[in-house]
């Protein structure tokens, strides 16, 4: 529902037909300087615009090319439609445009007994901290970053939005910040806590230009779910995957990939982890990250970064790699097998 709390001025020179064969309809502009409007309990202030309306007995029309508006201290435009039938309400495709980004939507709710709601949802260049204090203007704002890009298809049953919403989606986030630390130098310092890796730094190519964090993402049975997460740096990606419930519990593997240019240089000079990372092309170190937001722990997992050295165990690369480079130093099974005569003929002969 939408309060008109105050208007400056409002012109409405408008025109009321009764066609011959029954029915109403009424149409114009109607012009409004300076209004304060509530919706959802959240004022929205100058608000000015021309809307071009068209109300009959089967269809209620609402058209405007530009509402000027103050939303908190953020100044914005909206071109919108807005349309009511017997069978639903309809927002025809809306552009939302602010100093700080722009929102694009289009949605249409059903009047039926099944209540489906769907749509479609495409954000630009939004900060964290704006969305949230748009929606959550009461709570202390632990998150920070910007949106870059966000685009979701989605449904639901309108007022059950929790157990019925579905979506799928694409999102490049940057400079993520959780409860005040960057996610992304938290997971770099978990990764250097690998005891036998250099640690990981950002080039200074990096530090002029933030990372993006892109990936897909599916939302059901009240959780989102990440998959194939990336961010690319000069020497190494940040990859992530996992789910986020809709009561805030979060369980993410993300992974630091090193790629075959750097991976040789990763092994402080100890010939067989320099051999196993360049020989797999890359070396990857498993991060989790788990808890309830905002209290989340990011930490390295050194026991899982073993098993995944080579898909084999760690000491089956070493042996792998000692023998592959000649030493001398890895006895096998079936030279045990060989008993001392067998041995001693062989050296006679």
């Amino acid at each position: 529902a939408i309060l008109v709390k105050g208007v400056k001025q409002v012109a409405a020179p408008i025109t009321v037909k009764v066609p011959a064969a029954g029915g109403y309809e009424v149409s114009g502009p109607v012009a409004i300087t300076d209004a304060v409007l509530n919706t959802a309990d959240r004022d929205f202030t100058q608000v000015t615009s021309t809307i071009e309306m068209l109300v009959s007995s089967p269809l209620k029309d609402f058209k405007t090319d530009k509402i000027d508006f103050q939303f908190l201290d953020m100044p914005g435009t909206i071109s919108t439609q807005f349309s009511m039938t017997g069978d639903a309400y309809t927002i025809h495709p809306t552009q939302v445009n602010l100093e700080v980004g722009t929102i694009a939507a289009r949605t249409s709710i059903s009047r039926k007994s099944d209540k489906k709601l769907e749509g479609k949802l495409e954000v630009e260049q939004l900060q964290v901290t704006d969305i949230l204090r748009a929606l959550t203007p009461d709570e202390e704002q632990l998150y920070g970053g910007t949106v870059q890009s966000f685009e979701t298809t989605f449904s639901a049953v309108n007022g059950n939005l929790r157990d019925t919403l579905e979506a799928e989606g694409s999102f490049a986030l940057a400079e993520l910040i959780l409860d005040g630390k960057s996610v992304e130098d938290e997971v770099l310092k978990a990764a250097n806590d690998m005891p036998i890796l250099e640690p990981a730094k950002k080039s200074d190519e990096d530090e002029l230009e933030p990372a993006q964090l892109k990936g897909a993402f599916e939302i059901g049975e009240q959780k989102i779910e990440i998959d194939k997460a990336q961010a690319p740096f000069k020497h190494f990606t940040i990859e992530a995957n996992g789910e986020v419930t809709f009561d805030k519990d979060v369980d993410l593997t993300v992974e630091v990939v090193f790629l075959e240019e750097t991976a040789g240089s990763l092994g402080l000079g100890v010939t067989p982890f320099t051999e196993i990372f360049g020989g797999l092309g890359k070396a990857t170190i498993p991060i989790a990250v788990e808890g309830t937001l905002p209290d989340v722990e990011v930490r390295s997992d050194n026991l899982e970064w073993a098993k995944r050295a080579t898909g084999i165990s760690l000491v089956e690369a070493v042996v792998t790699t000692l023998r592959d480079a000649g030493a001398a130093v890895v006895e096998t099974a079936e030279d045990s097998m060989i008993d001392d005569d067998q041995k001693k003929d062989r050296a006679v002969g």
